[in-house]
Parts: C-alpha cells; structure tokens; sequence
C-alpha cells in the first residue's frame, strides 16, 4: 500500500511542475536568431548574432523585464532590474572591466509593453552617467533628464573625447 501511495504522489508532483516550452526563431538564412524558453508567464529569451554568437539574455515577464539582462559584448556587461512604476520599469547598466573596475554605470528607464522587442526599444538614459577608463580615471560624466520619451543631457561634468576601444 506505501509502494502505490508513493507511486501516486510521485506522478502527482512531477504532473504539477510547470514544463519549459522551447521556441527557436531563426531568420532568413536559416541562422539562429533567438530562442524562447517558456515557463508559466516568464520567458527567458537568448539573442543571437548572424555568427551564431549568443550577444543576450534576458527575463520577460507580462509586460517588463525582470532579474538581470546580460549582453556578451563585455566579459561583464548587464543591466540590473531595479524598480517598477507606473508604466515604466527601471535598470541600472553596468559594465565592469577586465581589471575589476567599473568602465560604465547608469540609470535606463523602460516603457511596459507586452512586446519584449518594443519594451527594449524604448531604453531611455536618466540620472548619472559615468564612463571610466582602464585606470579607474573618470572618462565621461553626465546626466541626463527624460522629458517625455526623449532623454536629453542635463549636466555634463566631464566628457572627454577618447572612448573605450
């Protein structure tokens, strides 16, 4: 009797787990564009280069990104989901270099929409904005102010004219 309780209660827990569901979207020459993993109302979403090189990967879920989205531009390169209001969300990106330093720091506000592509296009700066070279000197700082869906240049602290390579 234990032995089929046990078996019933196995197959009722391993029923109730939510099951990742997989799309792959590839584009006109057959090269993997993104893949979709979807798991109740959250989608982890991985973007693709042309190369094959996986450039992204982010949470969406119902209508902003959640968690952390991760670029593979940089070895440490991502954009940390901080706040909800309104009809925005709101990230900090951070880009840290090969020494440990920081090289980028700044606030990103996003527009909800139920569309992760049209969520992403509408990433607007706010706040300070600081770029820092390989040595730790401070290579740009500015801040930006959103007015509307425009951001526009505040205050410019520092703005050199060499950028990173």
């Amino acid at each position: 009797m234990k032995i089929i309780l046990f078996i019933f209660l196995s197959f009722f827990c391993l029923s109730c787990k939510e099951r990742i569901q997989r799309k792959k979207v590839y584009d006109k020459h057959h090269n993997l564009k993104n893949v979709y993993d979807i798991k109740g109302d959250t989608i982890t979403i991985y973007d693709y280069a042309k190369n094959g090189k996986l450039m992204m990967k982010l949470k969406f879920k119902q209508d902003q990104f959640i968690d952390t989205i991760y670029y593979y531009d940089f070895k440490n390169h991502f954009v940390t989901i901080d706040s909800s209001k309104g009809k925005y969300f709101y990230g900090t990106e951070t880009i840290i270099l090969n020494n440990g330093k920081y090289g980028y720091k700044g606030g990103l506000r996003f527009k909800k929409n139920t569309s992760p592509q049209i969520a992403s296009q509408s990433r607007l700066r706010f706040g300070r904005h600081v770029g820092a070279n390989e040595d730790g000197s401070i290579n740009d700082d500015i801040d930006f102010k959103i007015i509307g869906d425009s951001s526009y240049i505040y205050d410019v602290r520092i703005k050199n004219r060499k950028h990173y390579n």
